[in-house]
């Protein structure tokens, strides 16, 4: 199934402030997330490319940015884990219906990702990204 959004990541040599990770978007749904250079190794940047790909045609949650900044409604973090096999392995979530939304837990290898980068996704970039997106066909209050 095809969505109404795209996620892609990105590195950057240059970021906008001193931050490690960024997300930036446009109204026709794209969503970017960057990394600095240097803090992340690049198959592991394919390799988010092709979760959120099918994230993005799962058909489980739809871009809805005029609930930014708003409690989330789908959540994502990293976990410093995973597969020695794998730069990354997803675990993913329904929610419960008791308050905690879908959910997706990405587990990185970690010499795959600076653990500083790890804390910045999850403190800001991934929070803001996921406050882009709601469950598909749900209806959320505004």
């Amino acid at each position: 199934m095809l969505n109404n959004f795209m996620a892609i990541h990105v590195v950057r040599h240059h970021m906008r402030d001193d931050r490690l990770a960024d997300v930036t978007f446009w109204d026709d749904g794209l969503i970017v997330f960057s990394y600095r250079f240097g803090h992340i190794h690049p198959a592991l940047v394919g390799e988010l490319d092709r979760l959120s790909r099918d994230i993005s045609h799962s058909g489980v949650v739809q871009f809805a940015p005029e609930h930014l900044d708003e409690p989330l409604h789908v959540m994502a973090w990293y976990e410093p884990g995973g597969s020695p096999d794998a730069p990354l392995t997803a675990r993913a979530g329904p929610g419960d219906g008791y308050g905690l939304p879908p959910f997706w837990e990405i587990q990185i290898r970690g010499d795959m990702i600076d653990p500083a980068l790890v804390r910045e996704v999850n403190e800001y970039a991934m929070p803001r990204g996921c406050s882009l997106l709601v469950p598909f066909g749900e209806s959320v209050p505004t």
